[in-house]
């Protein structure tokens, strides 16, 4: 028997005009990619700055990727993003008050981690704000994500694949309006706390009538 975490949303603090503003964001009509994770190497922060490279090499610069979060590898992490002349288009936030206000802000959600992943809440919070999630095909997470439909998949640790996702994402060559929907759809139906509390005390029922 297969029961999912689930989780309940929780409230935002902030309009999201006041978190653009917070963030540098009023005015800017680049697509926004954010990532909330721990800086560790597991979580493929790396992969990511590799796939910001390649998207350059294609001429595409109408986008930014905000990192938060914090960590041992944050140094390390936006050294690199240094040396490669990056800067304009991937910034380290540092950890938000609340991680709500700033997925809102966000116009796509990237989870690239590499290994010793679960089923990531941060994905389940996206998808309960109707967000579209970029993330590696790990662990749980393609019971989470529906590739194509309310989210996308790539191979861990495939900058390139990533780069090409993103880029098609940025050209809007699908439609980002009906995937939100389905996102949140999916999170509302399977990923609620009270449909995993739910399935719990049916297999405790289940269980005590055998």
């Amino acid at each position: 028997l297969n029961i999912h975490n689930g989780i309940k949303l929780r409230n935002s603090k902030e309009t999201i005009k006041d978190t653009r503003y917070r963030l540098g964001l009023k005015g800017t009509q680049t697509k926004i990619f954010g990532v909330v994770a721990l800086l560790i190497p597991r979580k493929g922060h790396k992969v990511l700055i590799s796939a910001i490279e390649e998207i350059l090499k294609k001429k595409i610069s109408n986008f930014k990727v905000l990192i938060e979060g914090k960590g041992w590898l944050k140094k390390e992490l936006e050294n690199e993003v240094k040396i490669r002349g990056l800067e304009k288009y991937c910034v380290f936030v540092g950890v938000e008050k609340n991680i709500i206000d700033f997925i809102s802000v966000l116009d796509f959600v990237v989870l690239p981690s590499i290994n010793n992943e679960d089923f990531p809440n941060v994905i389940l919070e996206a998808m309960g704000l109707g967000k579209v999630v970029v993330a590696s095909k790990l662990s749980g997470i393609p019971e989470q994500i529906t590739h194509l439909k309310t989210g996308f998949l790539f191979k861990k640790g495939d900058s390139k694949n990533l780069a090409k996702l993103m880029i098609n994402l940025i050209n809007k060559k699908y439609d980002i309006s009906l995937m939100k929907y389905e996102s949140k759809k999916k999170f509302i139906k399977n990923f609620t706390d009270k449909i995993s509390v739910k399935k719990y005390i049916n297999l405790y029922e289940n269980l005590l009538k055998s």
